[in-house]
């Protein structure tokens, strides 16, 4: 895929589902409470830039090809939380419960079914159940702890910016999550249902970042790179997303003249400048994977006429994106 992806869990009913690629954790969702998976391009400093149902769609990403990135990245990322071992004064004496606390995707852990199981295996529990309150949280204790645990669950939640819900999961042997625990095996009780409709009035609103899905260009000229006759084109635009919506477009439309530029070598040079597209390795992976995409296009349609294309894109002095 060339893009690095990040699986990004947010509160029931989060309004950026209509949006972005997601789904919800689980199907049966009778009470509300059931979190929404989504996904992400970039996570720095608590601002995050999720990947827009149309961004997906325009790169052919299809939803089963995005989680299976995302996951990859989950399971490979440097410096995860690990389980660590905590007291707890309910339940019988010297009862335990495990606590993951990390970044933004430490919560996002509930999808890895060996790190569940890795937790059920340290408490030797008869029925594990896990909650994941905030983002940076993950829970795990025996089922027979669960009230004590509701309690904890909810001291995590009040206050927090971007809560996901007061719900406490079952597992199963091999650690996969199967459904919201209670007491009586029907449903949860009332406090979960308090709590999440607290969640949908106050922490609902984070919306995705659209693109602006407007850009100016200035007029293409050729001009010695390296030796080569390069076609080059400043766009001035927002974001990511409408840069590569530009960038498309932009090409779709020179393409077809490309051989008809007097000293033009076979160079097309997309140019941005870092005010407009922020000069991440992120974002230099999605234009490289771009270029590389149009670049083929270019030698499938013989652009060129029997001239090779390549296409690059830059987004700061003297980096080049599809090389």
């Amino acid at each position: 895929m060339g893009v690095e992806l990040f699986p990004i869990l947010c509160a029931p009913k989060w309004k950026g589902r209509k949006a972005c690629v997601s789904r919800p954790l689980l199907e049966d969702d009778e009470y509300g409470s059931i979190p929404w998976l989504t996904f992400a391009t970039a996570i720095k400093k608590g601002e995050i830039d999720y990947l827009l149902k149309k961004v997906a769609e325009k790169q052919g990403w299809s939803d089963s090809k995005v989680e299976r990135a995302a996951l990859k990245t989950l399971v490979k990322r440097e410096r995860a939380a690990g389980w660590k071992p905590r007291k707890v004064d309910w339940g019988k004496a010297g009862s335990k419960i495990l606590v993951r606390q990390g970044d933004e995707l430490t919560a996002s852990d509930i999808l890895r079914a060996k790190v569940i199981k890795k937790a059920k295996d340290y408490l030797k529990a008869g029925d594990l159940v896990v909650a994941i309150p905030i983002r940076t949280m993950l829970i795990a204790c025996d089922a027979k702890l669960v009230h004590g645990l509701r309690k904890f669950v909810d001291e995590r939640i009040e206050g927090a910016d971007r809560p996901i819900t007061p719900a406490v999961f079952t597992t199963d042997d091999e650690g996969n999550i199967t459904g919201i625990f209670s007491g009586d095996g029907e449903a949860s009780d009332d406090s979960d249902v308090e709590f999440v409709n607290r969640i949908r009035k106050e922490h609902v609103a984070e919306e995705p970042k659209e693109p602006t899905g407007s850009w100016n260009t200035v007029r293409p000229k050729i001009m010695k790179m390296g030796g080569r006759g390069t076609l080059v084109m400043d766009i001035q635009c927002k974001g990511i997303e409408t840069a590569e919506e530009a960038v498309t477009t932009e090409f779709v439309n020179i393409g077809p003249k490309l051989a008809g530029f007097d000293g033009f070598d076979g160079h097309v040079l997309f140019r941005f400048l870092p005010t407009a597209v922020k000069p991440t390795m992120i974002n230099r992976r999605r234009l490289t994977e771009l270029a590389r995409e149009l670049t083929g296009k270019a030698k499938e349609k013989d652009l060129g006429a029997g001239m090779r294309i390549r296409v690059t894109c830059r987004i700061d002095e003297g980096s080049d994106a599809g090389d």
